[in-house]
């Protein structure tokens, strides 16, 4: 399901990617895919109630100290979350920020 479909414009291209709930009714699992998303949009989504909990969320914009807010992350509640980066990179990712915040919420990374 497309849970971000709305023609917007924003100033950050990042902010059009679009944010995909996968539910694998079979399996009775639940993913959360927002690509390169910032915070701004994330907590836009909640206001709208666009996000459910979810058992395993690929973080946003690779672990971005930018992405992944508080707002989303308490409602999301995955038990599982994946960062996609390499290891050493020039950006940083994952950042501090955005790895305590999924900590906060117990999700396994």
């Amino acid at each position: 399901t497309c849970i971000n479909q709305e023609e917007k414009i924003y100033e950050d291209v990042n902010d059009m990617c679009l944010s995909l709930r996968i539910n694998y009714i079979k399996e009775n699992l639940s993913i959360m895919i927002c690509g390169d998303l910032s915070d701004k949009v994330e907590k836009q989504m909640v206001i709208e109630d666009k996000i459910k909990p979810v058992d395993v969320y690929i973080v946003n914009h690779h672990g971005s100290k930018f992405s992944s807010s508080t707002e989303m992350l308490e409602i999301l509640r995955p038990k599982i979350s994946i960062v996609s980066c390499a290891l050493q990179n020039k950006y940083g990712h994952p950042a501090k920020e955005s790895i305590e915040r999924i900590e906060k919420i117990n999700s396994k990374i």
